[in-house]
């Protein structure tokens, strides 16, 4: 799998968010490998993020992982790997 986590200004500037720091979506055509760390998505399932609020940006279904605030980070946990990358094999997350 391809994972990229950023603020919206470091994802805008790598061109995966397209738009401006007040608006801006998912850009799919900027969805390439070289804008991200490849993960192999069999023992990355817990990932600690330095943020209260995290966003997930690509499609994932709802009920294959939870995010857990630890008051100063959240936990991203995938609860079923199978599942969670179903639909993508990219993952963003903005913070």
């Amino acid at each position: 799998g391809y994972i990229r986590i950023g603020t919206k200004a470091e994802l805008i500037e790598a061109g995966i968010i397209k738009g401006t720091l007040f608006s801006g979506k998912l850009n799919t055509e900027a969805l390439n490998q070289s804008n991200f760390d490849e993960i192999d998505i069999r023992y990355v399932t817990e990932i600690s993020l330095m943020s209260t609020q995290p966003k997930i940006l690509t499609t994932h279904p709802a009920t294959s992982y939870t995010l857990k605030n630890h008051g100063d980070y959240t936990e991203f946990i995938v609860l079923d790997p199978t599942t969670f990358w179903s639909i993508s094999n990219y993952l963003v997350i903005q913070l």
